[in-house]
Formats: C-alpha cells, structure tokens, sequence
C-alpha cells in the first residue's frame, strides 16, 4: 500500500508541476532615450545580473572575460562576441539577439535549450 501511495504522490507532483506554466516575470524598466549605437563597442564583463534560474545556478562557473556588441545580421538584431578563458583555454562565443519593440530590451533564443 506505501508502495501505491509513493507512486501516486510522484505522479501528482510530476502532473502538476507540468500542468503549471512558465509566470511572467515582472516588466524589467529600460533606460529612457536608449540609445543602441552607444552600446556597440568592447565592453569588459566584470559582473552579472539576472532573473534567470539556470544562470543563478551556474553562476560560479563564469569568470570575467570581454563583450563586443555591434550590429546584426539584419536591422531586427544585436550581434555578441563573448571571449573568456574557461578551463584554462580561451573561448569565444557568438550571439544574436532579437531587438523587441521596447528600445533597449532584446530576447535571445539558444537551440540548445530545447
């Protein structure tokens, strides 16, 4: 009977926790007049801060490196080059935003999260 009883308690935890959608998080305020060419450029990253569960949990792992941000591939979109050393080899990595339709507030979307 225990045995019945764990397994529905597991099946309702999973079931709910499936069941429940990602909230919104609350509406981040942007810089008034941003103005995005003032951004592209070297940028040093020295510090993060952010909403997101994965990157609190892993944020032990990042170590200070360079951003450089410049125009994207089209007019919608924000390019990254983010250098840093990682395990004792230095590694670059790209990125793309997508500007939204709020001036200085971008989305970015990885094919590896899926």
């Amino acid at each position: 009977m225990k045995c019945h009883w764990g397994l529905l308690l597991v099946a309702s935890v999973f079931g709910l926790g499936r069941a429940n959608p990602v909230q919104d998080q609350p509406e981040i305020q942007t810089q008034e007049n941003f103005d995005l060419p003032k951004i592209y450029g070297k940028w040093y990253d020295i510090a993060m801060g952010s909403t997101c569960k994965w990157l609190k949990d892993y944020k032990d792992k990042f170590t200070m490196g360079t951003l450089v941000m410049n125009v994207g591939e089209t007019s919608d979109q924000l390019s990254t080059l983010s250098t840093r050393v990682r395990q004792g080899v230095c590694s670059q990595v790209f990125g793309m935003y997508q500007k939204t339709n709020i001036p200085g507030k971008f989305t970015y979307y990885s094919p590896k999260w899926e």
